[in-house]
C-alpha cells in the first residue's frame, strides 16, 4: 500500500522534526545557563594580551620570560582584527560582557551548524536525523558550558562556519549542493571564453 507508506514516512518526518526542534531549544537553554558560570582567568588573560594594541601598538604576552616575543607587532593582515578586538575589549571590559560575548558566540555557532545541516538536505526525515545527531553531540555532558567560554578561537570557528555556509550554498530543490566556488569558476571561465572568442 503505497499511500500508507507515504503517510507513515510523513508522520515519521514530522516527529523527527519536532524532536530536532525540542533538542535545539534545550541546547539553547543550556547555553543560556552558561551565563551563570564564573569568568575564568584564561578568558580574561588573552584579552589583556590583545587589548593593548591601541595603546601600545604591539601585542603583549603575559610571560615575561619569553624575551623578544613579549612585545610583538602584529602582521599587517591582522591589523583590522587587532584594532576591532582591542576597541571592543576596551569598550566591553566588564566580566559580564565577557560571558555574554561567549554565550552569544556559542548560540550563533549552534544556529550556524543547524543552518548548514538544513541547507545540505531538504528531505525532512533525513535532515532532522542529522540535526538530532549534531545537536546531541553539541549538548553532550558539559560541552555547552565549554562552548560559552569566551576564547580567541570563537571568531575563527564562526569564520570557518560562515565560509562553509557560503561555499556550499544549495539550490533548495533537494539536489545535492554544488559548491559555490565551482559555480563561480564555471561562470568565470564561460565569460573568459566568450571574451576571447
Amino acid at each position: 500500500m503505497p499511500g500508507l507508506a507515504a503517510t507513515t514516512e510523513a508522520a515519521w518526518g514530522k516527529l523527527l522534526n519536532r524532536v530536532a526542534a525540542a533538542m535545539f531549544v534545550l541546547l539553547l537553554l543550556s547555553l543560556l545557563v552558561g551565563l551563570l558560570l564564573p569568568v575564568y582567568t584564561d578568558e580574561v588573560a588573552w584579552r589583556f594580551q590583545i587589548s593593548r594594541y591601541l595603546q601600545d601598538g604591539v601585542d603583549r604576552s603575559l610571560g615575561e620570560t619569553c624575551g623578544a616575543n613579549t612585545w610583538a607587532a602584529p602582521a599587517l593582515f591582522m591589523l583590522p582584527l587587532r584594532v576591532f578586538s582591542s576597541a571592543v575589549t576596551a569598550w566591553l571590559s566588564d566580566p559580564l560582557w565577557v560571558r555574554i560575548a561567549g554565550v552569544v558566540t556559542a548560540i550563533v555557532t549552534v544556529a550556524g551548524m543547524v543552518a548548514f545541516v538544513r541547507q545540505q538536505d531538504v528531505r525532512s526525515a533525513r535532515r532532522a536525523t542529522t540535526e538530532i545527531l549534531v545537536l546531541a553531540l553539541l549538548g553532550t555532558g558539559v560541552l555547552p558550558f565549554l562552548l560559552v567560554w569566551s576564547r580567541p578561537d570563537q571568531p575563527v570557528l564562526l569564520a570557518m562556519l560562515g565560509s562553509l555556509l557560503l561555499a556550499f550554498v544549495g539550490d533548495g530543490g533537494g539536489a545535492a549542493c554544488e559548491p559555490a566556488w565551482r559555480i563561480a569558476a564555471s561562470w568565470y571561465s564561460r565569460r573568459l571564453r566568450s571574451a576571447i572568442i
